[in-house]
């Protein structure tokens, strides 16, 4: 059974990888640490289940599509 993140977390991901979409990789350490330089958090908690659920999002998908990208498929 998959883990289910909250709408924040969704939010703050998908907005993180709008701003930058080539920063993130498949590897949760790196974008860990990528993320501890872009965005201030004030937990630990958080900041974990935001890069994982990058990580996530890079994995299954190879490429998170924005909305720009899906414009341009058109």
């Amino acid at each position: 059974m998959g883990r289910v993140y909250t709408i924040k977390i969704k939010r703050i991901s998908k907005q993180v990888l709008e701003a930058f979409p080539d920063a993130f990789t498949e590897d949760y350490e790196k974008n860990k640490e990528l993320l501890k330089g872009i965005i201030e958090v004030k937990s630990k908690k958080m900041l974990n289940q935001i890069a994982g659920y990058i990580t996530r999002m890079k994995s299954s998908k190879g490429e998170v599509e924005t909305p720009e990208s899906s414009a341009e498929e058109q």
